[in-house]
């Protein structure tokens, strides 16, 4: 097949979203809107495989035919290359689930009560379930869990099972970690697993303001065990991530003790990222942003030199840093043209 542009969102991934809407893809777009939908509403149940995948066709046949959707006009994940014909899911993004135990100032589910409202629970087990019966994925599928919290999902531990059984190697769970899972744990000891826990500080107080709740000890015992759970089969399976919050935890010794507290529990790959409603606020468009941001230039230099101390500082303690989303929005304000991806050992 010739070559078209089109992206690997559009392509085969899928995200199970809040308010019962199924998407292509997550990323926001905020020139156009991103974040195309496949069902506007869904609730897990009487749908078929050929149903879903002619739903997620309407958008690839756009791209065979050289249109473009409206909401990914201009959208940096967009590749002109030879694409695959075939019909199935290479990642799957769980997030239907609004609930949360924590408050984080830089969430904006936690206060969108409109979303919450409108998130009706559904089935989301018995869903995947017929998806793995029905040969939706492939062995290299990657199952990603976020929200609001996955670990208060009734059947989170379920929906891992069902993973353990079928012998999926590649499972993201992103949690606040103030609940601990045994099953997250035996995955990490399987290898089948990697957890990202934000806790975006290394001492108590620093935490209840960004998470405005007092659950630091308990984050902490957990980033411990799931740690102590790693093996040689992915001996950086516990990844401790850092939301860069400006003028509340971007300075050098709050990074400083956050790295200090990963050498001690044991963890060897640290995430940063940056707040998204700074950069929101603060720059003209998010992402491939080109023009200078709307906030004063110093706090944007503060921030991208805070990004190599934070990585010159792992390296010396013999950890790895990964560069997630928003910091590539500050790299490519300073440094022009950003093609580096994220990067995820």
């Amino acid at each position: 097949m010739a070559g078209f542009k089109s992206c690997k969102c559009i392509e085969h991934e899928v995200v199970l979203d809040f308010m019962n809407v199924v998407r292509h893809c997550s990323n926001h777009n905020l020139e156009f809107g991103g974040r195309p939908v496949i069902y506007d509403y869904f609730d897990g149940k009487n749908f078929t495989k050929e149903e879903f995948f002619n739903k997620k066709r309407v958008h690839r046949q756009m791209f065979r035919e050289g249109k473009c959707p409206s909401t990914c006009q201009n959208c940096f994940h967009l590749r002109e290359m030879e694409w695959d014909d075939d019909d199935y899911i290479d990642f799957l993004l769980l997030t239907p689930w609004a609930e949360c135990n924590s408050k984080c100032i830089y969430c904006p589910v936690c206060t969108d009560e409109y979303v919450k409202q409108n998130t009706k629970k559904y089935d989301v087990y018995s869903a995947v379930k017929y998806m793995m019966e029905n040969d939706f994925f492939i062995p290299e599928t990657v199952f990603d869990f976020a929200g609001g919290e996955p670990t208060l999902y009734e059947k989170f531990d379920d929906i891992l099972e069902l993973i353990f059984e079928k012998g999926y190697k590649n499972v993201v769970i992103h949690t606040n970690g103030i609940n601990y899972s045994d099953t997250v744990a035996k995955l990490i000891k399987n290898g089948q697993c990697k957890v990202l826990i934000s806790v975006d500080s290394a001492n108590r107080e620093l935490y209840k303001k960004i998470k405005r709740v007092d659950k630091f000890d308990d984050v902490r015992e957990t980033m411990r065990r799931y740690s102590a759970a790693q093996t040689a089969i992915r001996p950086n399976a516990m990844k401790s991530k850092y939301i860069l919050v400006p003028g509340i935890n971007d300075t050098e010794e709050f990074i400083l003790e956050w790295l200090d507290m990963c050498q001690e529990l044991g963890i060897i790959s640290v995430i940063l990222n940056l707040d998204f409603n700074w950069i929101v606020k603060n720059t003209d468009l998010a992402y491939k942003q080109k023009d200078m941001p709307r906030s004063p230039e110093n706090t944007t230099r503060h921030l991208y030199d805070l990004i190599d101390f934070t990585k010159t500082e792992a390296e010396k303690r013999g950890i790895i840093t990964s560069l997630y989303g928003e910091i590539f929005t500050i790299k490519t304000l300073v440094e022009g043209e950003v093609t580096e991806n994220i990067i995820d050992p």
